[in-house]
């Protein structure tokens, strides 16, 4: 204790050297506190409070090549034991000014620094703000803005501790306004290291308001960040662009409503996802954060509005963990995969739409709804709300080609035509379709209750869809629960067996039909 004591007197003298010695003296001084921070933590925290940081800044600056070494692995031992103990520190003005001119050194040295401070601010806010590290942080942000390049080393850490500092403060949530376009811009002319640094940046400053939300909309971050969906160094990365995404494309949703008298209009964007990032944003849904699986369903369901998007979410097999975040997710990711799946099967509006159509809507709206209630969850309704899916895409594209062949990229490498590709999608293996096979064992062997959850669905399949399960061997159970819907079904069927040598099926579709016709005035005249 006595020796630390003389230790911490001695500080004093080095920081005094450091300030008024020769320029050997000081670098003499900075090697000695390098040497005495080793000692113990108490010893570097009174590095800062003796007033060591300004004049170690300036050796920085100015000291020869040694002399610079020697002050900035000083620099760095203050900085990580604040940043150690930042949770209890309590600066003095002095020291708050020094640590705040810390943000204007070298970009590894200002990039630790805004972390630290960070850390700070809790317990340090007035004295911080008084030292002026808005403008510190805004420099960072400005400098590493205005190059539009590079690395972008501190916009993640500045933008955070900015984030930190607005919080109830109007005037700094103004001011980070102003580090917008050049994050923005950095997305464009960054590094990969660059472009990593502004998504982090982007998703700190989104969280003061949904001004700043607007401003990056406005400064076209929404179309950046989709390309930048699924192409990050590391899953963090790639959830953060979901995240900051997701955050945006709400905001964009919003704008007429909320933010006219701010935007000029340009907020109001519509976005087109490309399948590259239609297929980034699989990975989160199955296997992200809980946040960033609800993120990657918002930005599903925010973008499920045009035929453009819809495709590429269909081609990239998003359906499938959609449907299981129904019953694995968060209330909140529940919530956007619902609306996600309802978005997809939406193709006319809900005022226009043909009856089959609006039937389709209602079959998969009540399909969402019990898959999303841990009771009622069922993986033959799992298959069933899929194939629902995928049927009403199918016949869009059937009935809709002239729109699909407009489609950016409908030619793939190979040269494939797209179209074809998206007429067989349903027939690609749907994870929990198998060929009918959770539907044939829920209609062969299933409950009364779970068969009546089933029968608006069912009713609704696609001919191909409700043919196959006929053909599989659940024809009985079919026009028990199916009833009328099947009848296109059979009068199809029995056109194709009528048309092979041994005509096999036919009794059993005619007495089918046959049977139906007893029952509903339409199958009777189809009988006819």
């Amino acid at each position: 204790i006595h020796l630390e004591r003389s230790c911490l007197e001695l500080v004093d003298g080095l920081v005094q050297l450091l300030y008024s010695g020769t320029q050997k003296g000081k670098e003499q001084a900075a090697s000695a506190l390098g040497s005495l921070g080793s000692m113990s933590d108490g010893i570097k925290l009174a590095f800062a409070e003796a007033g060591a940081v300004k004049p170690l800044v300036k050796l920085l600056r100015t000291g020869s090549s040694s002399a610079r070494e020697e002050a900035e692995a000083v620099l760095w031992t203050i900085l990580a034991i604040n940043k150690e103990q930042n949770a209890s520190v309590r600066l003095s003005v002095e020291a708050a000014t020094d640590m705040v001119a810390l943000l204007s050194t070298t970009p590894e040295l200002s990039k630790e620094a805004a972390s630290v401070l960070r850390g700070m601010i809790p317990n340090n806010r007035a004295i911080l703000l008084q030292a002026g590290i808005v403008d510190g942080l805004m420099q960072m942000l400005g400098t590493a803005g205005s190059n539009c390049t590079g690395d972008g080393i501190g916009i993640s850490d500045s933008a955070g501790s900015l984030e930190v500092l607005a919080r109830g403060d109007t005037r700094i949530s103004a001011l980070a306004l102003e580090a917008v376009p050049g994050i923005v811009a950095l997305l464009t002319r960054g590094t990969q290291k660059g472009r990593e640094q502004a998504v982090a940046g982007l998703w700190s400053l989104s969280s003061i308001n949904d001004r700043v939300k607007v401003a990056m909309v406005e400064e076209g971050a929404v179309s950046l960040l989709v390309e930048l969906l699924g192409k990050g160094a590391n899953r963090q990365v790639d959830e953060a662009t979901a995240g900051v995404l997701w955050s945006l494309l709400a905001v964009n949703a919003r704008s007429r409503q909320f933010w006219s008298r701010y935007s000029d209009g340009r907020t109001d964007q519509e976005v087109k996802l490309t399948l590259a990032a239609a297929k980034g944003l699989v990975p989160l849904l199955h296997t992200g954060s809980e946040l960033m699986r609800e993120a990657a369903a918002g930005v599903v369901n925010l973008c499920a509005t045009t035929d453009c998007n819809r495709t590429q979410i269909m081609r990239a097999r998003a359906v499938e963990p959609l449907v299981e975040l129904l019953h694995t997710g968060t209330e909140g990711a529940r919530e956007q995969a619902g609306s996600a799946l309802r978005g997809l099967v939406d193709y006319s509006g809900a005022e226009s739409a043909p009856p089959r159509e609006r039937a389709r809507s209602g079959a998969v709206d009540s399909l969402v709804m019990s898959q999303s209630d841990y009771m009622t969850a069922d993986k033959a309704l799992a298959a069933l709300l899929e194939q629902l899916v995928y049927d009403a895409f199918d016949e869009h594209v059937r009935d809709h080609e002239s729109i699909f062949q407009e489609i950016e990229g409908q030619l793939d490498v190979h040269g494939t035509r797209l179209i074809p590709e998206l007429m067989s999608l349903r027939e690609r293996g749907l994870d929990n379709w198998r060929g009918g096979q959770p539907l044939v064992e829920m209609l062969q062997f299933g409950g009364q209750e779970v068969q009546s959850r089933a029968a608006p669905g069912l009713c609704v399949l696609s001919l191909p869809s409700l043919a196959e399960l006929v053909e599989i061997g659940c024809l009985k159970q079919l026009v028990d629960l199916a009833g009328a819907a099947l009848v296109d079904t059979l009068l199809h069927l029995l056109n194709k067996v009528t048309a092979t040598p041994d005509g096999a099926g036919t009794s059993a579709y005619a007495q089918a039909l046959s049977y139906l016709a007893t029952r509903d005035t339409r199958a009777a005249r189809l009988a006819e």
